[in-house]
């Protein structure tokens, strides 16, 4: 890290903020249902950058399919900074991988990164899977690499994958709605492979974070565990960014877990957050929907 990097390491480290790692989307693109702000301008990337160095937030996530992510990634990080930089395959593009890697690295001005995911599980179930698999042992024996691995959504993905191959990294969807990958197993069982774990989705894409009445008409089944879950907050005197930070804070497999701000200012609450007590018994918010808890799924005008 830049700067006093021993102190603020140490300083993550005693709160656990090293857990805490940013998703980039919202610097490329125009993301997310509670997002009223758009993308991200560039020079509040650089200070976003510059204060996630400061407090020890280790992983940075990013893909090419995220817009100008990359881009602007590349022109804000601070001179000296050490992320753990997190980038994807292209969807469908087996046969393009390594040129692809190789642009984001010259994009995030890096010889090399932490990590590549398969961003679309489904590619390297199919009948190209091998082959993308390959590329990506290639790239890590190569050096350019460290970990190789997929983004999911489901705990039959997770079944399948392992079944086929061997990965030093995932990334999973999980947040105070979407327990499913705790009440199956599938958690433990990555762990126990020593496979790294990251969550993303923590918000939920903001449906967490937003009062039941202004979700859109497609939440509607879901309002009165909206209301539930946000007067539970309410009682306990939490903010809804602490209440779904706490709840993936709480999961000891996870190593990292990944969240999208769109300013300073925004970062430091959610670095506050992250580090508030919650003493909430979460399971009875659980919802059980993939309509509800796979934004590609969602019908939001």
């Amino acid at each position: 890290m830049s700067g006093n990097s021993d102190e603020t390491a140490a300083a993550a480290s005693r709160s656990g903020l090293q857990r805490l790692g940013l998703g980039t989307v919202q610097f490329g693109l125009d993301y997310g249902i509670s997002n009223e702000i758009g993308q991200t301008h560039e020079a509040e990337v650089a200070r976003i950058l510059a204060d996630a160095d400061r407090l020890g937030l280790r992983v940075l996530d990013t893909a090419p399919s995220y817009g100008e992510a990359e881009q602007v990634l590349g022109r804000a990080l601070p001179a000296g900074c050490e992320f753990d930089i997190v980038t994807k395959t292209r969807p469908g593009a087996a046969a393009g991988v390594t040129a692809d890697f190789e642009e984001s690295c010259r994009l995030l001005k890096r010889p090399n990164l932490y990590g590549i995911l398969v961003h679309r599980a489904g590619d390297l179930l199919g009948a190209e899977g091998g082959r993308l698999m390959d590329h990506l042992i290639e790239l890590k024996q190569s050096g350019r690499v460290r970990k190789i691995g997929v983004s999911v959504y489901t705990g039959g993905q997770i079944d399948a994958l392992l079944d086929r191959f061997t990965i030093d990294l995932i990334q999973v969807p999980i947040n105070v709605f979407d327990q499913r990958l705790i009440c199956s197993g599938h958690l433990r069982k990555l762990k126990e492979e020593g496979i790294e774990i990251h969550a993303r989705s923590v918000f939920l894409q903001g449906v967490l974070l937003m009062p039941a009445d202004r979700l859109p008409s497609h939440f509607n089944g879901i309002r009165t565990t909206v209301r539930a879950y946000h007067d539970t907050l309410a009682a306990h005197g939490l903010s809804p960014a602490a209440g779904a930070l706490g709840f993936v804070r709480g999961i000891r497999e996870l190593d990292a877990i990944l969240v999208g701000v769109n300013s300073v200012d925004h970062l430091h609450q959610d670095a506050a957050a992250f580090q508030e007590e919650t003493p909430i018994d979460y399971s009875a918010f659980a919802i059980d929907d993939a309509s509800i808890l796979n934004p590609r799924e969602w019908m939001v005008s």
